[in-house]
């Protein structure tokens, strides 16, 4: 009886221990669009975006700094370091439009970016270089589609007209993506 009793105060002490991590662990992204949504400043088709372009753009500049640590290619280096700069300036303009908007942006990665982050760091240098630019690759490509439907759709012109400005520096970053993965046989 104390046997099963030990065992049943294990599981529960796990069961807790798993529930505070979920707990630590909460969606920024989410925990964002949820404030936003208790706010009625604005709409959320102008709060789901510009929460989404944030949780984006902190996940580029985290895998930018990993790859200038990791990177095994000196041209993977090069280009992390240029969408470091580049998407900086981007998160800026976006905190500064969803303040303007009155939104809650996250300010750290949700946790499927912190997972794809922890798989990036247990990779070796070459195995890096390659997942990374798959991911930047994704990433660029539903960044994209979603500026694109925002510049010609959103009912917010602040917002239209960031998305269509924006547009030609994320179609710039995927094609030296797609270059890079071909040099480096990711394809």
């Amino acid at each position: 009886m104390k046997k099963y009793s030990v065992y049943l105060i294990l599981a529960f002490v796990a069961l807790g221990l798993t529930q505070c991590r979920n707990a630590a662990r909460k969606d920024s992204t989410e925990t964002a669009k949820e404030t936003n949504e208790n706010k009625e400043v604005s709409s959320e088709e102008q709060a789901d975006f510009l929460v989404e372009a944030a949780s984006s753009g902190i996940w580029a500049m985290e895998m930018a700094k990993l790859a200038e640590e990791k990177a095994q290619y000196a041209r993977v280096r090069n280009f992390a370091k240029l969408l470091r700069d580049e998407h900086s300036k981007l998160n800026e303009e976006i905190r500064s439009l969803g303040a303007k908007k009155q939104l809650t942006l996250p300010g750290v990665l949700d946790p499927d970016h912190q997972d794809h982050l922890a798989e990036l760091k247990r990779l070796s240098a070459k195995a890096f270089d390659k997942r990374l630019m798959e991911m930047m690759e994704k990433e660029h490509r539903e960044a994209i589609e979603d500026f694109e439907d925002a510049s010609e759709n959103h009912k917010d012109s602040d917002i239209q007209t960031f998305a269509a400005k924006t547009l030609p520096l994320l179609r710039a970053h995927l094609d030296s993506v797609k270059m890079i993965r071909t040099a480096i046989g990711g394809r």
